[in-house]
């Protein structure tokens, strides 16, 4: 299976999951009175939003590289990432809103079987999604995957949540479906944060950390003495920059075969760009 349908196959699988659990709790929740089940519902219609950014950043990110953009399109998903936060926090706020009013507007729940139910279903089905996604994110190197499935695994405990506040309210404490509704705001605020937070780093060339590197450097080390060096993200690769300490007596010759050395040893091993100077 090639990389981009293998991509491709979670995101569009989460998009018909994410569209119909999104049609069942929203229509659930208003005619139910469940102002959790409701806030979830509408939390699932953005996870359409972003599953579109995930397919489109997937697809573009795997383009060869250009004449303008010399080192390829791999940050395209960390953009997307970033989006996907961003529209998590946007969610949020107004998830946060509902919840405060209903919380002081207890309202009983009615249509209880649907309201139940709906809600386990989406627990099963977005903790699968999850572990979907992350396997394989993981195992094509996609970060965003990686991203989506920490998404999958928000909508997971949001069900969770609603589901507590539901059974809350029907023993009797009814502030409790509000109370999870707010809950489940609170979540998404986290979960985005959490994605905003690792796009920014990417975005501003936080240095690769040294337990990815530090495998590579050895290898290399191994070759000849690597001086110094610099690092940094792009997509789901690494673009290095290394500094050789080179003796005055070492030919042109064994220099380039120094060099072709050690593009051989970064060659699978997610080095993007690998630049040598002395």
């Amino acid at each position: 299976m090639k990389r981009q349908n293998a991509i491709n196959l979670p995101i569009i699988i989460g998009a018909i999951a994410n569209f119909l659990l999104a049609s069942l709790k929203t229509i659930i929740g208003f005619i139910g009175n469940s102002a959790s089940l409701f806030a979830d519902g509408v939390h699932s219609f953005s996870d359409l939003l972003t599953d579109a950014l995930v397919f489109l950043s997937a697809k573009f990110s795997s383009k060869n590289k250009s004449d303008d953009y010399e080192y390829g399109f791999q940050r395209l998903e960390t953009i997307a990432t970033l989006f996907i936060g961003i529209a998590l926090i946007t969610v949020s706020y107004h998830l946060i809103l509902e919840a405060y009013k209903h919380i002081f507007d207890e309202q009983e729940i009615s249509i209880i079987g649907y309201v139940l139910g709906i809600n386990i279903v989406s627990l099963i089905v977005k903790e699968g999604l999850y572990h979907y996604s992350k396997h394989m994110g993981e195992k094509w190197d996609a970060k965003i995957l990686v991203a989506n499935a920490t998404h999958h695994r928000s909508d997971a405990a949001a069900s969770m949540v609603v589901l507590i506040g539901v059974l809350g309210s029907i023993m009797g404490f009814k502030i409790l479906d509000g109370v999870a509704a707010l809950v489940v705001a609170l979540l998404v605020v986290y979960f985005g944060l959490k994605l905003i937070y690792q796009s920014v780093c990417e975005l501003m060339d936080k240095t690769v950390p040294a337990k990815s590197l530090k495998p590579i450097l050895v290898e290399l080390n191994k070759v000849h003495k690597v001086k110094s060096h610099r690092s940094r993200v792009l997509g789901n690769f690494i673009s290095l920059e290394i500094k050789l300490d080179i003796a005055n007596n070492v030919s042109y010759e064994e220099l380039i075969k120094i060099k072709e050395e050690m593009n051989l040893i970064v060659k699978g091993k997610k080095v993007a760009d690998l630049t040598i100077s002395i």
